[in-house]
């Protein structure tokens, strides 16, 4: 994304997940969700979501109920 000078974002973090979850891409949705973390995007409740539902559908149970039980 950085060689395409295309700007990260809390809508374009939360598309990443999205694709990450269909394609049950759990290490790509990990990155994901760090590069949301260094830009603070992660107390978003859209961004949130759609991390717990990538966690959800790659079958990652125990992540997800860490990353509920932590949202604000």
């Amino acid at each position: 994304m950085i060689c395409l000078r295309i700007k990260y974002n809390f809508v374009l973090s939360s598309f990443l997940r999205k694709s990450c979850s269909a394609l049950f891409d759990f290490d790509s949705g990990k990155q994901t969700h760090l590069q949301a973390l260094v830009l603070e995007f992660e107390s978003d409740l859209f961004i949130s979501s759609a991390l717990i539902d990538m966690c959800l559908k790659c079958g990652k149970l125990s992540d997800a109920r860490i990353l509920f039980d932590e949202i604000p």
